[in-house]
């Protein structure tokens, strides 16, 4: 992953009305798949969560807290896909792993790939974007139930560039 030419960031909605985005500037992660293979497919993101960023500090400060992503023990927030279904040309479905304040649960991401899958020859860089949404209490992250909604959208862009 070119990470100088990617972003990662995770939205929530607080009283129900307005969205808050947090952007996670470091990051690290893979991708790969045969053109001909597209069902095997590895794709692993990591994110640096101690380096996360938003408008409002103290806001930050909270997310990083223990009611949150707990950053002090759970540095790290992966995914890990090992399983490809074509929806289109350009989409899929990637089934794999969430690992969030130190508890793993299965995730589906939605990708959409700027070029065909199939048209890649493996020496070119590939755009990516990967969406999912998950339910922050799953993962532990309780605190202000009553302020802060459940479903954290969390979207990848990413340009991926050949060994």
């Amino acid at each position: 992953m070119d990470s100088s030419a990617s972003a990662i960031d995770a939205k929530v909605t607080v009283l129900g009305i307005a969205k808050k985005t947090a952007q996670f500037p470091r990051m690290s992660g893979a991708m790969a798949f045969t053109p001909g293979q597209l069902g095997a497919f590895d794709l692993d993101v990591a994110v640096d969560a101690r380096a996360m960023a938003t408008r409002d500090k103290a806001i930050g400060d909270q997310l990083k807290g223990p009611n949150f992503l707990d950053v002090a023990h759970h540095p790290v927030v992966s995914f890990s896909g090992q399983r490809m279904t074509m929806t289109g040309a350009t989409t899929a479905q990637v089934s794999g792993q969430l690992t969030a304040r130190g508890t793993t649960r299965p995730a589906m991401m939605s990708i959409t790939f700027a070029t065909p899958p199939a048209e890649v020859t493996g020496r070119e860089p590939v755009r990516i974007t990967a969406r999912t949404t998950i339910d922050r209490r799953q993962f532990g992250m309780n605190g202000y139930s009553g302020l802060v909604g459940k479903d954290v959208t969390i979207t990848i862009n990413a340009r991926m560039v050949p060994d």
